[in-house]
């Protein structure tokens, strides 16, 4: 197993271990972000059959979106891959439906990352797509909430007062 982490500045994700057992993996992934990041690594949802079936070789297998982490399962036969990424580092969450996804009832989730690259969940189906959006948003304003600085002893900033002129 390898892992690879997104760094800021750099568009393709890095290196962080070239090989390590699943029990390591999990181990490293658990120091970097968490024990609630590898609770994101076992949670998923699988896409609809009629989205396996519209896309065969298709390379997105599954889903989640947790608290804190968000996941893509990609896998196309004996390769798989697990994208992890928290929810502070998304800037945008938008949903998208192309013809033959909207004759199939399916749309497809992308997140924008803060210095990586997007997160794409293909092929779900439409509802849930709406659904998985709309909690990631709500997931985002929380975790921008709660990352805020207080706002004690601070009041309203004052506006300018404009200057009369001397006669």
């Amino acid at each position: 197993m390898r892992i690879y982490a997104v760094t800021a500045g750099h568009v393709e994700p890095q290196l962080v271990a070239p090989v390590a057992t699943r029990t390591e993996a999990e181990a490293l992934v658990a120091a970097l972000w968490g024990p609630e990041a590898v609770a994101a690594l076992h949670s998923f949802r699988g896409v609809p059959r009629r989205a396996r079936w519209a896309t065969p070789f298709s390379r997105n297998l599954s889903f989640f979106s947790g608290k804190a982490h968000v996941s893509v399962w990609e896998g196309v036969f004996l390769r798989s891959i697990v994208r992890v990424a928290p929810v502070s580092s998304v800037q945008s969450v938008w949903t998208e439906q192309g013809p033959w996804q909207r004759c199939l009832g399916l749309a497809s989730v992308t997140l924008h990352l803060a210095g990586g690259p997007p997160l794409t969940a293909e092929n779900r189906a439409s509802d849930e797509a709406e659904g998985a959006a709309a909690a990631v948003r709500a997931e985002v304003v929380r975790a921008m909430r709660a990352q805020a600085p207080p706002a004690e002893g601070r009041g309203p900033i004052p506006l300018p007062q404009p200057v009369a002129e001397a006669p």
